[in-house]
């Protein structure tokens, strides 16, 4: 009775459960009371999805380049065909159910008998359905499908980047990749469109998705080919994740001509060339894009000003590196005016390498307000604006000198690509734009220990140190030669013909006993009250006057300068910038009452004294200032030298 009783109690439940709906209609929460327990019955949580990547991905290049991030999200490396479908591809026809890890590859040796056409992959070995399977069928005949799993676009690698040949190059045939999104909904594809293309055989084989507007979202990836007749075949390898959208490679151009004619370069200035500006049609041809009145070019010399256009009497006054350098001034034989020329000229990627990590370029014109849209702008790789220079000397319509160097570091760049655009969106004053040598270097503009040469050692009420002639900055002695020397000025500053510039003479400040009581190194001293025969009162003349670069030697880490006028509130002074035209020191004198540097009786109350110890071997350069038109808005000033010795009092 026993066991009667237990068929007739699983019989009573069997009934009770044949009366439950159990079909796909059930909701997903079902109740079952039991007694007076009611017991709720609940789907699990669909867990969270995780991007699928390779990991411990074989690194070998066979004549191919890739990226810097190209072995970090590997989606599909294809080097073990029975791993890939284990960690969740999928696949159908000749695809499924390989029967070794190599049953989906071309193997290398099949094309070491061609060397003009080699067998480019990463990692052990690339696929192609042409070889697939051992496939006796013809290079069309194989068929099939691979789907990978879910990944996710991360927004530091939005591009999906994979060698890829084969297909139609009319893009009929049914062969190439897809990009899926989480519902299955087709996003985008890529035919690849090379017919002659039954392996991967160079760089150029790279492909490239961007997949920037599904960043942080999950996508898959089908690999298909569905033709079985004329170029129904697919080669790839090495389906992966990256923040580059083309290459990397290390451009720079080679055989540039490294002629000099009023400029300075470092000794590495030549080592990874971007543009030289040499030949316009050439660098159109390696890589570079233009817009405007850059594109087309008739000749090679269609951007270029040439050096003996631009002469001071008999003297070149052009700065060139190599056979010209450019200008929109002169562009295509230009006679609409300098302003007239627009466009933009694009470099190709490059590596900033870290043995060359500074870049370099003369450049020159645009308007020194900024408000011209004239400059050069470093780009990243996406695009993104990493830096921008307007070059702010309305008056040079050609590249003059060593004054003209710009410098960016882009040592926070190191192992990316990054491009240059020359740009002139500018028709009205102003408009124009002159440029040469843009160059990748270990240090910044042309790195030289600028020094005067000869200057006079006169001195007058003042003490020096043994070496205040050793690397002397200024002299103030010529202005006009000062400028011709890279000196570059400002406002005020700029010194008139007929006029003794910035100078004042010794005899022409005496004490009441008429002795002559200036402090005066070399031939003479400089003075905004008397600037350019100034007869509009002390404080009216403003501007500047910035240095050449010159390196700090570690025997003379000390920048001394007799410097008077102003006060500690009025902007009047030295600034030191290093090699990005940043501030790093700054000087400012507080003798409001002396229009020049007088003795007073005391001598050497006027020097200053920076210390630059920091900068050593580092390139640098001064700059004095009187930005200020009222009360105590003048400066005087002499004699910058690098010293071993502290001047100031």
């Amino acid at each position: 009775m026993k066991n009667l009783s237990s068929i007739a109690g699983l019989t009573a439940l069997t009934i009770a459960l044949a009366g439950c709906k159990t079909g796909i209609e059930d909701a997903p929460t079902q109740t079952v009371n039991s007694g007076n327990t009611e017991v709720v019955i609940s789907d699990p949580p669909e867990p969270p999805k995780e991007s699928y990547q390779e990991t411990g991905v074989d690194q070998t290049l066979n004549n191919v380049s890739v990226a810097p991030d190209a072995f970090t999200q590997v989606i599909g490396s294809f080097d073990n065909a029975t791993a890939t479908l284990d960690a969740g591809w999928v696949a159908s026809g000749a695809f499924d159910n390989p029967a070794s890890a190599a049953s989906w590859a071309f193997l290398p040796d099949n094309q070491a008998s061609n060397e003009t056409e080699p067998t480019a992959f990463v990692g052990l070995h690339g696929v192609s359905t042409c070889e697939i399977n051992e496939n006796a069928q013809g290079c069309d005949g194989p068929t099939g499908t691979l789907l990978s799993p879910f990944f996710k676009v991360e927004s530091a690698r939005p591009y999906l980047r994979l060698l890829m040949s084969g297909g139609n190059p009319e893009g009929s045939n049914d062969v190439g990749i897809r990009v899926l999104d989480e519902s299955g909904n087709e996003v985008t594809r890529m035919n690849p469109g090379n017919c002659g293309g039954a392996w991967n055989k160079s760089n150029d084989d790279w492909q490239s998705i961007d997949l920037t507007t599904y960043a942080g979202k999950f996508v898959q990836v089908e690999i298909y080919d569905n033709e079985d007749a004329g170029c129904g075949f697919i080669a790839f390898d090495h389906l992966h994740m990256s923040a580059f959208a083309s290459l990397v490679t290390d451009y720079s151009e080679t055989d540039v001509d490294q002629s000099l004619l009023n400029v300075s370069v470092s000794n590495d200035s030549f080592s990874q060339v971007i543009g030289s500006f040499d030949d316009a049609q050439a660098m159109l041809e390696s890589g570079w894009s233009a817009t405007g009145a850059f594109a087309s070019p008739a000749s090679a010399t269609s951007w270029a000003f040439l050096p003996d256009k631009n002469m001071t009497g008999d003297t070149p006054a052009a700065g060139v590196v190599g056979l010209h350098a450019a200008s929109t001034c002169e562009i295509n034989e230009n006679e609409a005016g300098c302003d007239a020329p627009t466009g933009t000229l694009t470099s190709p990627l490059f590596l900033v390498n870290e043995a060359r990590p500074v870049l370099n370029m003369l450049l020159s014109g645009g308007n020194p307000e900024g408000s011209n849209d004239v400059g050069m702008k470093i780009l990243a790789a996406d695009g993104s604006e990493i830096a921008s220079y307007n070059p702010g000397t309305c008056g040079d319509a050609f590249v003059k000198g060593d004054h003209n160097w710009v410098s960016h570091d882009l040592t926070d760049f190191i192992g990316q690509n990054v491009r240059v655009e020359i740009y002139d969106n500018e028709d009205a004053g102003c408009g124009f734009i002159a440029f040469d040598h843009l160059h990748m270097s270990a240090s910044a503009g042309p790195a030289n220990d600028y020094k005067e040469v000869n200057p006079d050692q006169s001195v007058a009420n003042v003490t020096v140190a043994d070496d205040s002639f050793a690397q002397v900055i200024a002299s103030f002695d010529n202005p006009a030669a000062m400028i011709a020397n890279g000196w570059q000025a400002t406002g005020d500053f700029v010194p008139a013909e007929g006029t003794s510039g910035w100078t004042f003479l010794p005899d022409n400040h005496s004490g009441d006993n008429g002795e002559k009581n200036a402090q005066v190194i070399g031939l003479s001293a400089g003075s905004t009250c008397e600037i350019n025969d100034n007869a509009s009162g002390c404080d009216a003349p403003t501007g500047t006057i910035t240095s050449p670069q010159f390196v700090v030697n570690a025997e003379r880490p000390y920048l001394n300068v007799n410097l008077g006028g102003g006060d500690a509130g009025k902007a009047v002074g030295l600034k030191v910038l290093n090699a990005n035209g940043e501030e790093v020191a700054i000087t400012q004198p507080q003798t409001c009452n002396q229009a020049w540097l007088g003795a007073g009786g005391v001598v050497d109350t006027n020097w200053h004294t920076l210390d630059l110890s920091d900068y050593i071997d580092q390139s640098v350069q001064v700059e004095l200032f009187d930005n200020e038109s009222g009360g105590c808005g003048f400066l005087s000033f002499d004699h910058i030298h690098m010293s071993a010795t502290q001047l100031e009092q």
